[in-house]
């Protein structure tokens, strides 16, 4: 990161400098645009994971769904068979989670082993099939001793033009439903209740 910012700060000096070749002025300036366009993308995008980081949810304005998902009993992947697998369990469920978006589709780490997909329908059999599909991948993914990593989720569909944030909210509420009624579970924020799907 240092260096890109070196290099940013030798061109801003070179910029200087030509400011009174003005067709050469235009493409130096065009040049910094799009380094600055590729630094704000990166600045978005998490380095272990390759997912987006929760800063993009400030940019979606599409969406239908909201999805969280834990990694059932994270902690004990680390404690038990070290970090280096930990980072190889989030980096494969994070892959899965990439596979199985569509175009317009976000899915981003919000924070240690929670990710949150946005997805752009509010289709429920569509939204089903794909979080069963998830779910299924990630039991299959992994080969630990005496242990298997599995997801828990929370659902919200935006059945009332509500915001990102509101969404977000209805769907953690889900999610906590989920692990506190014995993990590995799917459930569906409804208003006044919580529908669970094993």
């Amino acid at each position: 990161m240092l260096d890109e910012f070196e290099e940013r700060h030798e061109r801003n000096t070179v910029l200087r400098s030509k400011l009174d070749e003005v067709p050469g002025f235009v493409s130096l300036v065009q040049n910094v645009i799009k380094d600055n366009e590729y630094l704000e993308e990166m600045a978005h995008i998490d380095p272990l994971t390759g997912l987006y980081t929760r800063r993009i949810l400030k940019k979606v304005r599409d969406f239908g769904t909201v999805i969280i998902c834990d990694i059932d009993y994270f902690k004990k992947v680390n404690d038990s068979f070290g970090h280096e697998m930990g980072d190889e369990v989030l980096r494969k469920i994070s892959y899965i989670l990439m596979n199985s978006i569509r175009i317009g589709d976000v899915a981003c780490r919000y924070g240690g082993d929670e990710m949150v997909i946005i997805l752009t329908t509010d289709n429920k059999e569509v939204v089903h099939s794909r979080i069963d599909s998830i779910c299924e991948r990630v039991r299959e993914s992994f080969d630990l001793p005496n242990f298997q990593v599995t997801l828990s989720v929370g659902i919200a569909f935006n059945e009332e033009n509500e915001s990102l944030d509101k969404l977000i909210e209805k769907a953690d509420k889900a999610l906590y439903h989920s692990k506190e009624n014995g993990r590995n579970q799917v459930t569906y924020y409804e208003p006044n209740k919580l529908l669970e799907k094993k």
